[in-house]
């Protein structure tokens, strides 16, 4: 809702998400301002009745070895350089670089970084190679209830 008081619709309707507060999140305009950068191949928004969102990136392997080799972080394999620290600190960073630009609402509270990319053949993008919302939220529900249940405790 802008100072008129107009409503704008961005991204979406059956996209979008109400979080624990009430509000509206429009997840795939978050994600589209986070796959802007070079370090993100892919990226899904959660947040549906929680107090945060979070965000799930697959980062662009070639792109952040290249930035590990620049800033002298030792490159071993995608599944164990998603929980290097100095990594997880970059894209952090990035992420606080976004919320920037964004309502309080629509701001990114945590992140984690997974090693395996989203395909159609893992069902998790349609044939479209649109994201399947559903499908990765309850993949990695084990992972995100964790995340929330962390972030009370």
């Amino acid at each position: 809702v802008d100072r008129k008081g107009f409503l704008h619709i961005r991204g979406r309707k059956k996209d979008s998400f109400k979080n624990s507060t009430g509000q509206f999140v429009s997840p795939s305009r978050i994600e589209d301002k986070l796959r802007v950068h070079p370090a993100i191949n892919q990226v899904i928004i959660y947040g549906l009745g929680r107090p945060f969102n979070i965000a799930l990136i697959v980062p662009d392997f070639d792109y952040l070895q290249s930035w590990a080799n620049q800033h002298d972080i030792h490159w071993t394999a995608p599944e164990y350089m998603i929980h290097n620290p100095d990594i997880i600190h970059y894209f952090e960073s990035l992420i606080d670089q976004t919320n920037k630009h964004l309502a309080q609402h629509e701001r990114i509270g945590k992140l984690t970084l997974l090693h395996d990319d989203w395909t159609t053949e893992n069902g998790m993008l349609t044939s479209t190679l649109k994201i399947k919302r559903d499908v990765i939220a309850d993949a990695f529900k084990k992972l995100l209830a964790a995340i929330y249940r962390d972030a009370e405790g």
